[in-house]
């Protein structure tokens, strides 16, 4: 039996029409557990004091002798600096790295597994002069230490 190009073209949206269907049943799930894998709402344009109620949820931050932040005082480039951190913390659960006068003040998460030493390394953009905070959270409390970094504009401390 012949088929003319109107059946054909119907039968090709169709079909495509159900895969299409049937890859957004699938994709549709994984699309809404987004917001659990990558809290968008952490990493939004905020004030600082929102930011930190957003991780700590208003729960007091304890200072710690016990996370050590390494970061220059002075980064003539305020788009790459450079920064670890470590913590002798027992069960150490999460990491944050804020910066308090950001647009964005949190500019790093790690989620930890309790078999690992807490030892980070990674690079942060800072957008001015500014405090670093480091927030852990282990045992329940959240723990931190800072640090302030003067940002030059072209190493000439402006």
């Amino acid at each position: 039996m012949m088929q003319t190009r109107r059946q054909f073209i119907k039968k090709t949206l169709t079909i495509g029409g159900a895969f299409w269907a049937s890859s957004w049943l699938i994709v549709k799930p994984l699309w809404a557990q987004t917001e659990t894998l990558w809290p968008i709402g952490l990493f939004a344009h905020s004030k600082y004091q929102a930011a930190l109620k957003g991780i700590t949820g208003g729960q007091a931050l304890i200072a710690s002798k016990d996370i050590t932040m390494t970061i220059p005082r002075i980064a003539e480039n305020g788009a790459l600096i450079p920064f670890t951190l470590s913590s002798t913390l027992e069960k150490a659960e999460r990491v944050f790295v804020l910066v308090k006068k950001n647009p964005v003040p949190l500019v790093a998460r790690f989620t930890l597994s309790p078999q690992v030493n807490t030892q980070l390394s990674a690079r942060l953009k800072m957008a001015e002069t500014s405090k670093v905070v480091s927030i852990v959270l282990a045992n329940g409390q959240y723990y931190y230490t800072d640090k302030t970094v003067k940002v030059t504009l072209g190493g000439c401390g402006g």
